[in-house]
């Protein structure tokens, strides 16, 4: 109120897959509501994914959108603060014009789309959209005025990986004599261990080692604790004996699983946002895989 300012029409999150940025959304929706003194606001959170709303039928995508942004209006109206509306993987639903990739439903979606958010200031609705491929949005959806905001949501890294443990950690059972500082160090260890190597990129005469530690996500430390504790139920059932808990063992054994794994996947999408990071041009650079053995 003090200086005038307007909140953001549209905001932009962006970033790899399995990193928060749909938890991002259900927070935002959440602080939203109890600065209005409106907790547990359903009304107040409109939550789509992108591909639900493509329709084989003519103008029923378009119906839909616009039924979205009404829904905004009739929540403002009733409760007096504005609606989230968030939009999940919104490439698909917003794709950039004259592309040929979607069968042109771009050329009425995308417009309806931008005329709904012009008239944002009646709607009173706050637009949130989420993509793991940001080039491929349509310029005008996401210029000035529209969703200006552009927030990447990273990838967890050796600083802050501790953080995203704590969450996952919650109920774990460990061995006896394994403290949660000691499990989670060592994860951090082996998570960025710079042996863990998956390429060998060659960009001009530079060489960068792309690694485990470079395609590690929210969703990956969620997966490694968890089958970390299912190594640990197997091994007890197997002994028939008292449960004994996660060991660093078990631990070990789960993160090399994933390395394994990660090194048979298309790591295209973690290869190209590595170049990015580096300032690399990820069509002119030689990517070489290295070979790993199972269990090694």
């Amino acid at each position: 109120e003090f200086y005038n300012m307007k909140p953001p029409r549209g905001i932009l999150l962006y970033g790899p897959p399995g990193c928060g940025k749909t938890l991002c959304a259900k927070a935002a929706a959440a602080s939203l509501a109890k600065t209005h003194g409106n907790e547990n606001m359903a009304s107040g959170f409109i939550y789509v994914k992108g591909p639900e709303l493509l329709s084989k039928w003519v103008g029923q995508a378009e119906q839909e959108i616009r039924a979205l942004f009404a829904r905004g209006r009739e929540h403002y109206e009733k409760h007096g603060y504005p609606a989230l509306l968030f939009i999940d993987e919104a490439d698909a639903i917003l794709p950039m014009r004259g592309s040929g990739k979607s069968s042109d439903v771009e050329n009425t979606i995308v417009p309806q789309f931008l005329s709904e958010m012009d008239g944002l200031e009646e709607s009173h609705t706050i637009v949130l959209l989420a993509t793991n491929q940001p080039k491929r949005i349509d310029p005008a959806v996401i210029r000035e005025g529209r969703c200006e905001r552009h927030v990447k949501v990273s990838r967890p890294n050796e600083n802050n990986v501790s953080e995203y443990f704590k969450i996952h950690m919650k109920g774990l059972p460990l061995s006896k004599g394994v403290k949660e500082e000691e499990f989670i160090r060592f994860a951090a260890k082996e998570l960025f261990d710079p042996q863990k190597v998956l390429y060998r990129v060659t960009h001009a005469k530079s060489v960068e080692l792309f690694r485990l530690g470079h395609s590690v996500t929210g969703a990956m430390i969620a997966g490694v604790v968890s089958q970390a504790k299912s190594i640990a139920m197997k091994r007890d059932l197997a002994s028939e004996g008292t449960p004994k808990g996660v060991t660093l063992h078990d631990l070990k054994e789960s993160i090399d699983h994933h390395h394994y794994q990660h090194a048979q996947l298309n790591a295209e999408f973690d290869l190209e946002d590595f170049c990015d990071s580096l300032g690399l041009n990820r069509k002119s650079a030689n990517i070489e895989k290295i070979a790993l053995v199972a269990g090694k």
